[in-house]
């Protein structure tokens, strides 16, 4: 049996609440910073605007970590 199927199987007995409980606090860490690199990768010219991104990244994280 693959060992796809086994993880599989094992977060199958888990059960999708509890999978859910604990992803939700680090997807509410890392979503605003993901949010921050998309909008940034808009921009044409993503050297002119590397430090605001990595400005914008940090401050995400720090003020989502009251949400983690």
């Amino acid at each position: 049996m693959p060992r796809n199927s086994i993880i599989g199987f094992l977060l199958g007995l888990v059960g999708l609440s509890k999978i859910v409980g604990f992803t939700t606090p680090w997807l509410m860490l890392i979503y605003p910073a993901l949010v921050v690199i998309i909008v940034m990768s808009l921009f044409a010219d993503f050297s002119k605007v590397k430090f605001a991104a990595q400005a914008g990244v940090i401050v995400a994280i720090l003020f989502s970590i009251g949400d983690f």
